[in-house]
C-alpha cells in the first residue's frame, strides 16, 4: 500500500502543497494524508483524487469543505477553549489579552481563536484588544507582541495559537515590560516552550500529540479501502500543561 503523507507546519506554502498533491494523484498512490488549506485549488484537487479512487485524509487542519474522507488531529476549537478556561481559572482581575496567531488565514489557527473566545465571552474582565501574526517564526511573535505591548501597555496576557508564539512572546515582553505579571498561554511541546513554563516565563501550554495523529491517520486510510467512515472526525487527544506541572515533574526527576 503506498501512502504519500505531508504537513507543512513549520513553513506554510500553500501553492508548494498543491502542486506536491496534484503530482501524488497523478503517482496513483493508494492513499494522501495532508494537512487541510483553504482555497478552491485544494477542494479541486481533493475531487480529482476522489474521482481517481484515492482517499484523502487531513490531518492537524481540516477542509470541511472538500471531500476528503476523514479528519484525523485536534479538535482546535476546543484546543481554543482549554486556553480560555486556562486563562479564566488562573487570573483574577481585569485581563487586557493579546493574541498571537500564526497566519491569519490558516484554519487550524481561526478555529483556535474561535475557541478560545467563545470561553471567555460574557466575562466582563476578560478584554481581547487585538489579533496580530507571527508568521509562523520565533522572530516574527517577538516583534507581534513587543509592537502589541508598544500600543497597548495594559496589555497583562498573551495567547499564543502556534507553535513558536509562546517563546516568541516572552521575547518580546523581555523587550518592553521585564518586571510586568503577564499572563502567557502557548501552543505545543517544544523543548523551548517547557524550558521556559520551568523557569515560570510561560504559565501554560496546549499538549498535541503528533505521533498519535499520524498512527491513527495511517489505521484510518487502510479502513478506507474497504468503506467510508460512518464517523470521519477522529480527534486526537489535547490537553492543558501548567507550569506547575513541569516545575512538579522536574523536582521528582
Amino acid at each position: 500500500m503506498s501512502i504519500w503523507s505531508m504537513s507543512h507546519r513549520k513553513k506554510a506554502d500553500n501553492d508548494e502543497l498543491n502542486r506536491l498533491l496534484d503530482r501524488m494523484i497523478a503517482a496513483k498512490m493508494d492513499g494522501i494524508i495532508v494537512q487541510g488549506i483553504k482555497g478552491q485549488r485544494f477542494k479541486d484537487l481533493v475531487h480529482k483524487s476522489v474521482e481517481r479512487d484515492i482517499p484523502i485524509v487531513t490531518v492537524d487542519t481540516d477542509a470541511k469543505a472538500s471531500e476528503r474522507k476523514a479528519y484525523v488531529g485536534t479538535n482546535n476549537i476546543e484546543a481554543g477553549k482549554l486556553l480560555g478556561k486556562s486563562l479564566l481559572e488562573n487570573t483574577s482581575g481585569e485581563q487586557y489579552v493579546g493574541i498571537i496567531t500564526g497566519r491569519n488565514e490558516a484554519i487550524n489557527q481561526q478555529e483556535r481563536i474561535q475557541g478560545f473566545r467563545e470561553m471567555v465571552k460574557g466575562h466582563k474582565r476578560i478584554h481581547i484588544i487585538a489579533i496580530r501574526e507571527s508568521h509562523i517564526t520565533k522572530n516574527g511573535a517577538t516583534i507581534a507582541s513587543y509592537k502589541l505591548l508598544k500600543q497597548y501597555p495594559k496589555i497583562n496576557a498573551f495567547v499564543g495559537m502556534s507553535a513558536l508564539d509562546g517563546p516568541g512572546i516572552v521575547e518580546g515582553v523581555k523587550e518592553v515590560a521585564p518586571f510586568k505579571n503577564t499572563y502567557v498561554l502557548a501552543f505545543d511541546t517544544l523543548p523551548e516552550t517547557m524550558q521556559l513554563m520551568k523557569a515560570g516565563k510561560i504559565d501554560a501550554t496546549v499538549a498535541q500529540y503528533p505521533e498519535q495523529m499520524g498512527n491513527d491517520a495511517v489505521e484510518v486510510l487502510i479502513r478506507l479501502q474497504g468503506k467510508d467512515l460512518l464517523d470521519n472526525l477522529i480527534y486526537t487527544k489535547t490537553n492543558i500543561i501548567t507550569k506547575e506541572d513541569v516545575q512538579r515533574q522536574d523536582k521528582t526527576q
